[in-house]
């Protein structure tokens, strides 16, 4: 009777012992996931499309296109843009350059820096993707990002990272970056990844006009070896 009890017992304790464990690993594992998740959401994660509200695309207007992007903010529970005076007045390109980077100090990440080889690429790449009819990151008469880059003496050999965001839209400045950072889903917010890259500290962008989308724009984003001050 008395090893019957002690047996109840030990076997009782082992069982207890059994789900502490389970237990301990299964909160271990949901601190990982959650972890994850927080490093995730930093880099652009949250992933929605959100219908433009106003229909930008429709007005063809810049400041329709503001307000959308204001809208869509909201579900984030950011206050609206604080552009500056003359913002509807700039390029499109510059408009595009004050946008990620207000996107980008709003959550608390740091201003991206430009470079007039960045800019000049950028620039290049777009006007060839009008001209040449394609749309893809890798051109048939350039190649791929890797290559377009290493092909620049100014830019070759001096980055650790580099990404490209590609757009057709019919407002230039300020429509790209409403589908990028807000109706990406369709890509897996890779654009919008782009934006919100921590590691990244340079942008070139180039805008041109297109007779099939209105504008295509190129924004290239870079990370600069360790030791590596600036590009030229």
């Amino acid at each position: 009777m008395k090893n019957h009890i002690a047996e109840h017992i030990i076997r009782r304790a082992l069982l207890c012992f059994l789900a502490a464990c389970l237990l301990s690993v299964a909160s271990l594992t949901v601190s990982s996931t959650m972890s994850q998740r927080v490093a995730h959401a930093v880099q652009g994660g949250w992933c929605a499309n959100i219908p433009a509200t106003p229909n930008y695309l429709k007005s063809r207007r810049a400041k329709d296109a503001i307000a959308a992007i204001n809208h869509a903010r909201r579900f984030e529970h950011l206050r609206p843009l604080r552009l500056p005076r003359d913002f509807y007045r700039l390029k499109a390109a510059q408009q595009q350059f004050v946008l990620v980077n207000l996107e980008r100090t709003d959550r608390g990440l740091r201003p991206l820096t430009t470079s007039s080889a960045l800019m000049t690429m950028a620039r290049s790449y777009s006007r060839q993707l009008s001209r040449q009819h394609f749309f893809s990151h890798t051109s048939p008469t350039s190649g791929t990002l890797a290559q377009r880059l290493n092909m620049n003496r100014a830019i070759a050999g001096h980055y650790s990272l580099a990404e490209e965001n590609l757009a057709g839209n019919p407002v230039g400045g300020v429509g790209p970056i409403y589908e990028y950072m807000y109706n990406d889903v369709s890509e897996h917010c890779g654009h919008r990844a782009n934006i919100l890259q921590p590691g990244v500290t340079l942008v070139g962008i180039g805008v041109v006009s297109d007779k099939r989308y209105g504008s295509i724009s190129a924004q290239e984003f870079l990370a600069l070896r360790a030791g590596v001050r600036a590009l030229a």
